[in-house]
């Protein structure tokens, strides 16, 4: 599945036809004659799929930008970097609508990955009022990837894996309902060695399996 990653669209909410079930059989036929209505009140958390599958090293640069004619394998298919530039960070801001947080209790990401590149990445979302230029505290911080470990020959030796949860309390999206824009820093980072380079081999790749858990507020 490498070269893929797929995004899920689909949700399957099967709550309310277990409880309407649990409902009917825990009555009598003469009972459930006499019964006038029915509510039924739940609070219940739902996970949605949102990405998952494999990114390869040529498909990432691409994405940062270095096509195929900006940078190319060497003989045995690995890809060279100095370590001197260990260090970068894209920053991008999007719209936002801060009714997304609308009728949520909870909200919490679950990433985990299994990364066979030298390249670590932490994301930092700003919410944002775009009309006063202010910053909607606190930001959240995801630390989305742990480079892989590499040796004194700046060789990956063991690829990194990684769960990382980011939850965000009623409290917090109360405060981004107020939010119009959203500033995200993605730092790139590459590990310590002691050789002056760092080697990325052209079939190495991420692993990754983003999903989200949603709690409703009650409803009657």
């Amino acid at each position: 599945m490498k070269n893929t990653v797929k995004i899920v669209q689909s949700l399957k909410g099967t709550w309310p036809i277990i409880a309407f079930v649990a409902v009917l059989s825990s009555c009598g036929l003469n009972e459930i004659s006499n019964i006038e209505k029915v509510s039924v009140k739940s609070s219940a958390k739902i996970v949605v799929p949102l990405a998952y599958g494999d990114i390869d090293t040529k498909t990432l640069f691409n994405y940062l930008g270095a096509g195929s004619d900006d940078i190319t394998p060497d003989n045995n298919g690995y890809y060279s970097f100095d370590t001197i530039s260990g260090n970068f960070s894209y920053p991008d801001t999007f719209a936002f609508n801060g009714s997304f947080f609308d009728n949520m209790q909870l909200l919490e990401l679950r990433i985990e990955t299994e990364n066979k590149l030298p390249l670590g990445l932490q994301l930092e979302l700003y919410f944002t009022d775009s009309t006063t230029f202010n910053l909607i505290d606190p930001p959240v911080t995801c630390n989305f990837l742990q480079p892989a470990s590499v040796d004194d020959n700046g060789l990956v030796v063991t690829p990194s894996h990684n769960v990382e949860n980011v939850e965000l309390s009623k409290d917090q999206m109360e405060k981004y309902k107020l939010a119009n824009s959203l500033i995200v820093i993605a730092s790139f980072s590459l590990p310590e060695t002691e050789n002056d380079k760092i080697y990325i081999h052209e079939n190495d790749f991420i692993s990754l399996n983003v999903g989200m858990i949603v709690q409703l507020n009650s409803v009657n």
